[in-house]
């Protein structure tokens, strides 16, 4: 039975081949929505077209690519074997497509409580997710239906019935089929599970320490270490609502957020080796309240912490720098954070990065420099280059982060990333523009999945589907001088990414440096 039903699913396969060029002539699109879908690119596949009626009962016809879903309805028949196909909603990459069905209701209801709305995405592009079930899926009426879901950017879901259970079962099985051919050819990351420990914690943030040895997770309630991957983590710091830790072994401090309030420990009491006993924060130092969020970095060769108090369209930023204070009359001495600097600036800062002289500051309105020594501040693009005025005009200014690679300048905003050099000026050498699939609120992770892009080329290399994704940590320490190194001195470990998730704590790891 089996042999003879993969036969007749072979037969319906072939019978369903059209050449992808001819496919590009007969799409019609509707004004101001047509897009590139590399139709007509060497080696593209046509794997699979056919008809599924909607909940009007009219038809539509589905073409399934080797990398992207098209919905479409026949609008005119030229002749017996050709028709013109006008594009019905919008294209879904494989990436970013989940499909359920009426098999997965069936099944999640035996195997879940009634009440639950959940439904589990089978082999998706990554982990195995939880995606919330749709209101249209509760009310759906009938046999063998499909729905059909865009993740990310302008989301969609579409809810399409079959004729027949081989019919649906057909359809399923192609498209899991060729995303598992995606996900295994461009595999770059790959998920690990962290730690059973770390997922009885709901963890808000985590910071590694001794290469990567040992880990600190930042709760609700205050701070965990797990030294082992295999050991429970265990309480040394009570803390209401830690967002962010910083572990600077280089200058033994352990850096927290605590509600609005930025605290700093010495590292020697807490970390391995120290005999630990519950503290609070009173053990601590505080360096400012009512802050929205401090950042960790280096410039003019100094290892600076950044603290941003924010007001209504405005910031006040205060920069402290790690000392050693000597005591009159004592011979030791201890490290403390003093002031480097304090200042105003008109704009809400959202984030903040570190060049060697100078400093970054995303906001609302793009990315500002200021110096740090004159504290005179700029916008960082050159308001004459023609090529960078779409970011003025049109709601994809608004700065998420930036990276400095080399001598130029990745800048991430929330619709697009680009390359610029130092001046601010569009780079010739990388003058494509990256379009994000998802609506990232850090990078690149979405609620629904991650991008992972090629920088260098401007392609999109991986997706993984995951829930609410977060990221927490990356690299096997935050040290500043280990966290500046290169990929050529850093181990394979040391690329670790750590993230939290609707399904507990995990690691992406690089799986690329298996072969260097």
């Amino acid at each position: 039975m089996n042999a003879a039903f993969q036969f007749i699913g072979e037969k319906a396969r072939e019978v369903h081949i059209m050449n992808p060029t001819q496919l590009a002539e007969q799409l019609v699109w509707k004004p101001g929505e047509e897009r590139s879908l590399g139709l007509k690119e060497h080696g593209r596949q046509l794997l699979y077209h056919g008809c599924l009626r909607t909940k009007y009962h009219s038809q539509l016809q589905l073409f399934l690519l080797d990398h992207v879903l098209l919905f479409t309805q026949i609008i005119k028949i030229k002749s017996k074997n050709q028709a013109k196909y006008k594009v019905y909603r919008t294209p879904i990459p494989l990436e970013i497509l989940q499909v359920t069905s009426s098999e997965d209701a069936r099944s999640t209801q035996r195997s879940r409580k009634a009440q639950c709305s959940h439904v589990l995405v089978r082999r998706t592009l990554g982990f195995p997710t939880w995606a919330v079930e749709s209101s249209s899926n509760t009310k759906a009426s009938g046999k063998f239906w499909i729905n059909f879901v865009r993740l990310g950017r302008n989301p969609f879901n579409l809810m399409l019935w079959a004729n027949t259970d081989f019919e649906q079962k057909e359809w399923l099985n192609i498209i899991h089929e060729q995303q598992e051919v995606i996900r295994t050819q461009s595999v770059i990351f790959e998920p690990i599970v962290f730690g059973e420990g770390s997922q009885k914690l709901k963890v808000n943030c985590a910071a590694f320490f001794d290469k990567g040895k040992g880990v600190a997770y930042g709760t609700d309630d205050g701070i965990y270490f797990q030294k082992a991957n295999k050991e429970d983590p265990v309480k040394i710091l009570a803390l209401s609502k830690v967002t962010r830790i910083d572990i600077l072994e280089d200058y033994q401090l352990l850096i927290v957020q605590s509600k609005h309030q930025v605290l700093s420990f010495p590292w020697e009491k807490l970390g391995p080796g120290a005999a630990h006993s519950l503290a609070g924060a009173e053990s601590g130092k505080r360096h400012g309240h009512q802050i929205g969020f401090y950042s960790v970095g280096k410039c003019l060769g100094r290892t600076l912490v950044m603290l941003v108090k924010l007001g209504t369209r405005s910031s006040t930023i205060k920069v402290l720098e790690p000392r050693i204070e000597r005591q009159i009359g004592r011979i030791d001495s201890s490290l403390v954070l003093t002031t480097f600097h304090e200042f105003y600036i008109p704009i809400e800062v959202t984030s903040v990065y570190y060049l060697k002289t100078r400093m970054c500051l995303g906001s609302s309105q793009g990315f500002q420099i200021i110096d740090l020594e004159t504290l005179d501040w700029q916008g960082l693009l050159d308001p004459i280059d023609d090529s960078l005025q779409f970011l003025s005009k049109q709601d994809g200014g608004k700065a998420i982060t930036m990276y400095a690679i080399e001598d130029d300048l990745l800048l991430c905003y929330n619709d697009v990333g680009i390359w610029v050099d130092k001046a601010g000026r569009r780079l010739i050498s990388r003058d494509f523009t990256m379009h994000w699939e998802g609506v990232p609120t850090e990078f690149a992770f979405e609620p629904s999945f991650v991008e992972i892009w090629n920088i260098y080329t401007g392609n999109l290399m991986q997706v993984i589907q995951i829930s609410n994704p977060r990221p927490l940590c990356a690299g096997a320490s935050l040290s500043v001088a280990e966290a500046s190194a290169s990929v050529e001195g850093r181990k394979q470990d040391d690329m670790l990414v750590m993230i939290s998730s609707e399904n507990g704590i995990f690691g992406l790891r690089n799986v690329l440096l298996d072969l260097l």
